[in-house]
């Protein structure tokens, strides 16, 4: 028996709810199953139960014995002091919380079809890659679009956290806020780390004083992480000059250059390179968050992302570093990287904190126009016979396999819990 399968007992209300008595004998209604709680704390809060004559308001918690309650600490935690029921599957012990109060407890033992703990045993043990695989064609197509679409709101939703943390950092500046959260996604996941310190360090007041001059904004961005201190040609001890100004008027400090990544990236996606290219686009657009929350269309999404970097980066990916080859643009590979990972989420939770649903569906619509990602993990679904049409759905699957199928939660998966329900296990 899991905790995780108990949860999903009492979120879907998957045993005998007449005729309860707590542990202790005394009779129990429950009026209000309450909501599942994801972060630390108590299983289930706003739950509304009877026991007795008395009616309790207050969180749920759930264990597989009641002696796990001392084990996970919760009997000196004072988060837990507003637990109003103990439901378990075995009781082996009273308890207690921090106040000293003992806990009444309901035990599910005998209370639900125990096949259906084992239908789930089975599929948490298959070793799928994606543990419903032989049960997919017997799913209601309904059912895995339905699906689909959860996880792919959930994906863009799942920005806001690291958004709203950025926009503290940021006294709720939106332009200051996307201007980090753009570096970031310029890093990719090689670079993502010192492009946040980079922009911490080079504040969006510092760049918006200079983005109509791409020298100095370059001077900016490579004095800033370091690149300057060994300048290796004329273009770079003249950026070199401009920071020693620059960082002296606004008392900026250099990273460690040690902190930038290059090995096993191609030199496309060199981060000297990169910065390159972000410096650009600033320097083209004077209010690129306006611009972008305006989008309409993918093509015009794809316009804004066009630019043109100094002769010099078109034949360089490192400073003092000559090529041959033009590799200067954003190619189109990059572009929609961008695009899918960095604006359209931020577009989306643009639309979260102002509540205003335009902008949410913005975000979704621009995902539907665009073509969708051809890698391993969207290939295997698709040959599943998942409905991939676009960037919407390829990112849909992207969100089932990490968050649902490689952790096996499938009791949180509206797939799984549809294989659950039928009796059979073929």
């Amino acid at each position: 028996m899991t905790e995780d399968f108990l949860h999903y007992i009492w979120r879907q209300k998957k045993f005998k709810p007449l005729q309860l008595s707590t542990i202790e004998g005394e009779p129990l209604v429950i009026h209000r199953f309450g909501y599942q709680n994801h972060d630390a704390g108590p299983d289930f809060s706003d739950a509304r139960v009877q026991i007795g004559d008395q009616l309790w308001v207050g969180n749920i918690e759930i264990h597989v014995r009641s002696s796990d309650w001392n084990r996970h600490a919760h009997q000196d935690d004072r988060a837990y002091n507003n637990v109003i029921l103990h439901v378990v599957y075995e009781h082996d012990s009273e308890v207690q919380n921090a106040r000293g109060i003992i806990l009444p407890t309901l035990s599910l033992q005998g209370r639900f079809d125990e096949s259906l703990y084992w239908r789930y045993e089975r599929l948490l043990n298959n070793q799928s890659p994606i543990p419903c695989q032989r049960h997919l064609p017997t799913i209601d197509p309904f059912i895995v679009e339905k699906m689909l679409e959860t996880v792919s709101i959930e994906r863009l939703s799942s920005k806001a956290g690291i958004i709203s943390g950025l926009m503290s950092q940021n006294q709720n500046d939106w332009n200051a806020t996307f201007y980090h959260w753009l570096c970031r996604g310029f890093g990719l996941k090689i670079n993502e780390g010192p492009m946040e310190v980079l922009a911490r360090h080079l504040s969006w007041v510092v760049v918006h004083k200079h983005q109509q001059r791409i020298d100095q904004l370059e001077a900016l961005f490579f004095g800033t992480a370091g690149m300057l201190e060994e300048p290796k040609d004329d273009y770079s001890r003249a950026l070199a000059r401009e920071y020693r100004f620059l960082s002296h008027k606004y008392n900026l400090k250099s990273m460690e250059p040690s902190v930038w990544k290059f090995a096993r990236l191609r030199p496309a996606a060199f981060p000297s390179l990169r910065m390159a290219q972000l410096a650009a686009l600033i320097c083209k657009h004077a209010n690129l968050f306006s611009q972008i929350i305006q989008t309409g269309t993918i093509e015009q999404m794809y316009n804004l992302l066009s630019v043109e970097v100094t002769d010099y980066w078109n034949h360089h990916y490192r400073l003092g570093s000559f090529t041959e080859q033009k590799i200067g643009e954003i190619g189109t590979q990059f572009r929609d990287i961008l695009v899918i990972n960095v604006i359209i989420p931020f577009l989306f939770v643009y639309g979260l904190f102002k509540d205003e649903p335009f902008y949410k569906q913005r975000a979704i619509d621009l995902l539907d126009q665009m073509k969708a990602e051809n890698n391993k993990v969207v290939r295997m679904y698709k040959e599943l016979g998942f409905p991939i049409k676009s960037a919407l759905d390829s990112q849909a699957v992207a969100q089932l396999s990490k968050h649902y199928c490689k952790p096996k939660k499938c009791l949180n998966c509206a797939i799984g819990t549809d294989i659950l329900k039928k009796k059979d296990d073929q």
